[in-house]
């Protein structure tokens, strides 16, 4: 299993989409048992040993959004349990992956005010170990819960379940879903630069780059035009969630350890890297770059499709 997998492979614009549906979901829930076991047993001294941790919360969104994608196809029941147990492992890994984000970079820092904290990064990786144990006891639960046997199960069922209308190629559900996920994301990129916008801005991103994944066989060159545009503003969205979740991470600490100035040094560098990257955010969102993203996303949502013959 190649890490950090992005392409569906084995999939074409032609293809029934049941069959499509097979492939995408049998590689993205195989990463997910992947992960899982490499995440939970590896060591997280190193940015290395951090590796794992972010493949599987990101192999649980892919995987959520795989199951999304083809809910028309599924039984609901069993990919609503599927669905909850991918969350909770994900769940798990979101904090672990939120502390090693944290570390590196402050192992890295070489301001005054970062060098004068050692004794809270030392209280960081003691909070980093403990949401180790935590993601631990959520790969065991995981495997108590049998999810390769359900995700075999699931697969065994996929098939089109509308008795009145012929089933999609791949293609055609590519449009449709597509469509749907970038009318999202251009409502939530009205929203501007607030941060309640740009948290909106990053979770319908999110889901329509992994969409894109999912049915870049039916629409290769999506990959040459709107992925590349949507990974970059998703990179600043990204960079600008890291110094929000610090920030709300250490204001918490505080109120916890009883001390409001424990973490002040640091919460004041994290408000600061926040705005700026929030700002960073706002002048993309202002871009000619954004523009033109924006001007291929209504085309998909008009139903022609990017690269696509009709």
């Amino acid at each position: 299993m190649p890490a950090g997998k992005k392409w569906i492979e084995g999939t074409a614009p032609e293809q029934p989409l049941s069959e499509a549906a097979r492939i995408a979901l049998r590689d993205r829930l195989a990463a997910v048992s992947y992960w899982v076991e490499r995440a939970a047993g590896e060591p997280v001294e190193s940015e290395d040993g951090a590796e794992p941790v972010h493949q599987l919360r990101v192999s649980t969104r892919r995987a959520a959004a795989a199951i999304k994608a083809c809910r028309e196809l599924l039984p609901r029941r069993k990919s609503r349990r599927l669905k909850r147990l991918l969350g909770k492992v994900r769940r798990a890994a979101n904090e672990a992956r939120d502390l090693d984000v944290l570390l590196a970079r402050y192992r890295e820092a070489s301001t005054p005010k970062l060098r004068e904290v050692g004794a809270s990064l030392d209280e960081v990786q003691g909070r980093r170990a403990q949401a180790q144990k935590a993601l631990g006891k959520a790969a065991r639960r995981f495997r108590r819960r049998r999810f390769a046997d359900r995700a075999e199960k699931l697969l065994a069922r996929v098939r089109w379940r509308d008795a009145d209308s012929p089933e999609p190629t791949l293609a055609a559900a590519a449009r449709s879903e597509l469509a749907r996920l970038a009318g999202k994301f251009l409502d939530a990129a009205r929203g501007g630069s607030s941060p309640e916008g740009l948290h909106a801005l990053r979770i319908r991103g999110k889901a329509l780059r992994y969409a894109v994944e999912v049915f870049a066989g039916a629409l290769p060159d999506l990959r040459e035009t709107i992925y590349p545009a949507l990974v970059e503003m998703q990179d600043l969205l990204g960079a600008a969630n890291d110094h929000a979740t610090a920030v709300a991470l250490f204001r918490a600490w505080s109120r916890s350890s009883g001390d409001p100035l424990r973490f002040e040094g640091l919460l004041v560098d994290e408000s600061r890297a926040w705005d700026e990257a929030r700002w960073r955010c706002a002048a993309r969102l202002g871009s000619p770059a954004f523009a033109e993203l924006k001007r291929q996303l209504e085309s998909i949502c008009a139903g022609g499709g990017v690269g696509c013959a009709e």
